[in-house]
């Protein structure tokens, strides 16, 4: 039973995930990173993660925008940034996380997350869940 980011974080560790989400007895996991494992079940179904609780290492603006679109009840985060909290908080979403940072980093760590980067000026959430896509779908062509 998950009910507390040690338990949370316990439960990704053990199964080498990054993202799991639980919603009526049913658990979907993933060890891809990013945003990869929420925008895939989205493109499905954009309210794939409604009524979820949510596990996962990383949740920074974009990730929490679109589990805010997707209507899920309660994410636990490793890692989270002080833009995704203010989306989790004006979206009323209870959250609870290990350690909190002004912003993701890339992956090279020389400056911000392409995602956070690509949501940064957005506040609706039906516009962000469009310009992640797009940005996804640029960054896959462009490599």
């Amino acid at each position: 039973m998950i009910d507390s980011i040690a338990s949370a974080k316990e439960y990704l560790e053990k199964n080498s995930l990054t993202f799991c989400a639980i919603k009526d007895g049913e658990i979907y996991t993933s060890d891809k990173s990013g945003i990869a494992p929420i925008l895939s079940k989205m493109d499905g179904d954009i309210m794939y993660f409604s009524g979820a609780t949510i596990l996962d290492k990383v949740i920074g603006k974009a990730a929490a925008m679109l589990l805010a679109k997707s209507n899920a009840t309660k994410i636990y985060a490793l890692l989270i940034s002080d833009e995704a909290i203010k989306v989790l908080e004006k979206e009323k979403i209870p959250y609870e996380y290990e350690k909190r940072v002004p912003y993701i980093k890339n992956r090279g760590n020389t400056g911000l997350c392409p995602m956070e980067q690509a949501v940064l000026g957005i506040s609706n959430l039906d516009e962000a869940f469009r310009v992640l896509r797009e940005k996804v779908k640029s960054m896959i062509k462009n490599k």
